[in-house]
């Protein structure tokens, strides 16, 4: 209860414009600290959120940057289906064999997971020619 009553504190309030108030903090890591505790380790949750909220801007270059810092610590996903937004950037990228290896070996693992894996597939393809044959060969055509 004491927490609530320091977040309530109008004192922390401060107004750019009567229609605009913002909170004298709001940019503070420390603040933002004292409210949700500290940073959770940059494990692979971590990595994975960013590169899918990375996919949904279509910053593919941001994804690779992800891809590489999450090989760089060893981490991969315990769920094939995280794989998803670095696939699509791969592809998107022009990115063919690291790509396509991974839909396999997820596919492999987990069949039933072809269809969103195709998904991603063919929404590279909209963006970047797709080599001749890859989509059969996944098994997405």
């Amino acid at each position: 209860m004491q927490q609530a009553i320091a977040l309530s504190n109008p004192n922390l309030i401060s107004a750019t414009t009567e229609s605009d108030p913002i909170l004298r903090f709001s940019d503070s890591k420390s603040a933002r600290a004292s409210v949700f505790g500290p940073e959770p380790a940059h494990d692979w949750c971590y990595h994975f959120a960013k590169a899918e909220l990375a996919r949904q801007r279509s910053d593919w270059d941001e994804i690779s940057r992800l891809d590489a810092r999450a090989a760089q610590l060893g981490l991969s996903p315990a769920d094939p289906l995280e794989w998803i937004p670095f696939i699509e950037a791969g592809a998107s990228r022009g990115e063919f064999d690291l790509s396509a290896a991974r839909t396999r070996q997820a596919v492999a693992e987990r069949p039933f997971l072809r269809k969103a894996f195709c998904a991603a597939w063919n929404r590279a393809g909209q963006r970047q020619p797709l080599p001749a044959g890859l989509l059969e060969e996944l098994g997405c055509q």
